[in-house]
């Protein structure tokens, strides 16, 4: 992904990059500058999560109570209460976004989920198909279960339909209802990649897209649509009549890897020798002797230290396995259908996927956490789900700032709870650090679950009711903090940057007061006083202005403090040709003066 730089917030000091600089024009280093209307590039965005299954008659009412709490945020910390059942006239009238979440492609809105054929779905390292317990222990029951191949039609033709159809509907009904964020898909990586279960789809389709990632064959040989994607080196392979065959004087694939398969053929199910569907009633890939068997066929690892191993599984962005591109390249292309539909890339997150690779259990049975470059496509932001909050997360975080900042988006977590099981296990100074993680390394995006807690007794995936609590926990006492003390500045700009206050605008004159608009920019709800560096405005009366726009034979009228107002009586007798504002900020700044008022004579 090829993009403008991010605006990135690196370790503790921010640093201005290009994408969202305000306006300079002919400034110096160093120079005051204007301050620019917050806008969804460059704010944070401190969005607090509503479960919309508890029960609640006005949930305008749920809101009031997170901004008495919480605070109202400042410019440029957006505070957001995330629920899709308030009004969208309430959302409008208080500056409120939701978000379009969607779940996993692989679930039944995907026409492509009720295939009858069993190769279609994944299976795990005993040949089994991934049960319906185990999808309820570590995802949503009714999804998870497609094959990611790209070898398998349905599948991808149903997924393609999926998506766009999400991403129109996103913007048939962006405006009304004030869609900001479209994010997914939701865990279905974690069925992919997901731990010491192994699951890691062993079934027919996906061990064939391995076989040929490795030797560029199928869709990987030159003219295919994954050309120049297989894994490094594997060219070579791509012509051999065998495994352990090969073309002219070149290594074996056998040689090379320590294998021993007589033929590509694979060891379950070939596609090739059997074309048919996998009935329905197949319990799991056929043994020894059985239809479906081929002896000494290809086969994908089936635990650490076995051959081939480290090209199935690895989470290095220098030298991914299969599994990890498997799961970039989806994101990749499921994402670009929306971006294809029409949905601003600003828009688009990838979501859920872990943060980290961690590189001292290399090969070993648990190195199940995602890297964050497996979460950047050239379609979208790039945000990933993160719960808990360990010694190691402050490195997560500076990688995932580095990434974005590299890739020239943002980054952030669509979900975040710090503590999630026991909300009240964590210290409020733990909190807070984490959310400043999230600040200090650039992240646009903080999405806080869940205000109110879960619902039920328990949810698929095993989350309890209070579960994810932020109401009433450390958890809300440290966002309230943050939102209270942290540095209220565009995202990404210099600490040390001095800011002018806006012209101010509308300046009107009727029965001897002088007033002008109390909101710092046309569309923004907010007022001088809501920024903390403001100071007050001066107000002068003159002839003219001069060659530079100045006031010409001024008088000062009045400075007003920052709790004065925007309005100041006069006595007509004292004003001259033209009267003019402008804001005072913090070190006495002068800002720009606003267009002149003609005074009738």
């Amino acid at each position: 992904m090829k993009a403008p730089a991010l605006l990135g917030l690196l370790a503790c000091s921010l640093v201005l990059l290009p994408l969202h600089t305000p306006a300079q024009g002919k400034q110096k280093q160093g120079e005051p500058q204007v301050l620019p209307a917050p806008t969804w590039e460059n704010s944070f965005q401190l969005w607090i999560q509503r479960t919309d299954g508890l029960e609640m008659a006005d949930w305008t009412v749920e809101h009031k109570e997170v901004v008495q709490r919480l605070g109202k945020g400042g410019l440029y910390l957006r505070l957001n209460y995330d629920c899709s059942k308030l009004p969208d006239d309430y959302r409008a009238e208080h500056g409120l976004y939701q978000s379009y979440a969607w779940n996993s492609p692989l679930d039944s809105w995907n026409p492509a989920y009720n295939t009858p054929d069993r190769r279609a779905r994944q299976w795990d390292q005993a040949n089994q198909l991934v049960s319906e317990a185990d999808k309820k222990k570590h995802g949503n029951p009714a999804d998870n279960d497609l094959t990611l191949s790209g070898c398998c039609a349905v599948v991808n033709e149903g997924t393609e339909k999926y998506i766009k159809d999400l991403a129109v509907r996103y913007l048939r009904e962006q405006a009304e209802k004030r869609f900001k964020i479209f994010a997914g898909p939701n865990e279905y990586g974690r069925i992919f990649y997901m731990g010491d279960e192994r699951w890691f789809d062993y079934g027919p389709y996906t061990q064939t897209e391995f076989r040929d990632w490795l030797c560029h064959k199928g869709e990987f040989a030159k003219g295919g649509r994954y050309e120049g994607k297989g894994c490094p080196g594997g060219e070579r392979f791509s012509d051999d009549p065998s495994p352990e065959k090969a073309q002219g004087k070149g290594t074996s694939f056998n040689a090379a890897y320590g294998t021993k398969f007589t033929t590509w053929q694979l060891k379950y199910w070939d596609l090739e020798a059997f074309p048919g569907e996998l009935p329905h009633s197949a319990k799991g890939m056929p043994a020894a002797g059985e239809r479906g068997f081929v002896e000494g066929g290809f086969d994908a690892p089936r635990a650490p230290g076995q051959p081939l191993w480290a090209l199935w599984n690895c989470a290095r962005e220098e030298a991914p396995g299969f599994l990890q591109w498997r799961i970039h390249q989806s994101m990749i292309e499921y994402v670009k259908i929306a971006f294809d539909a029409g949905v601003p890339k600003s828009e688009i997150w990838t979501r859920q996927h872990g943060l980290h690779y961690d590189p001292a259990r290399e090969g070993k049975a648990r190195n199940i956490e995602m890297a964050p470059w497996m979460n950047v496509t050239p379609w979208s932001q790039m945000g990933f789900n993160t719960y808990g909050a360990g010694s190691n997360h402050q490195a997560k975080w500076r990688e995932a700032g580095r990434i974005a900042a590299a890739n020239g988006v943002h980054w952030g977590s669509f979900e975040v709870h710090p503590a999630y099981k026991d909300p009240f296990a964590m210290p409020a100074a733990t909190y807070l650090q984490c959310i400043r993680g999230y600040y200090d390394n650039g992240a646009h995006l903080f999405r806080a679950a869940c205000w109110g807690g879960r619902v039920s007794a328990e949810s698929a995936h095993g989350i309890n009711k209070g579960d994810m609590l932020i109401k009433g926990t450390p958890f809300e006492a440290a966002i309230r903090e943050f939102l209270a003390t942290a540095p209220d500045r565009p995202l990404g700009s210099d600490p040390a940057a001095r800011w002018l206050a806006p012209a101010p605008r509308n300046l009107s004159l009727q029965d001897g007061t002088l007033s002008w608009d109390t909101r710092m920019w046309d569309g923004e709800p907010f007022s001088y006083a809501d920024w903390a560096a403001f100071e007050g405005f001066e107000v002068v009366t003159a002839e003219g202005l001069d060659e530079k726009g100045r006031p010409r034979n001024s008088r000062k009228l009045a400075k007003l403090k920052r709790d004065e107002g925007c309005s100041l009586k006069s006595a007509p007798e004292k004003l001259k040709a033209i009267v003019l504002v402008r804001g005072i900020s913090q070190g006495g700044l002068e800002g720009p003066w606003s267009e002149p008022l003609t005074v009738a004579p």
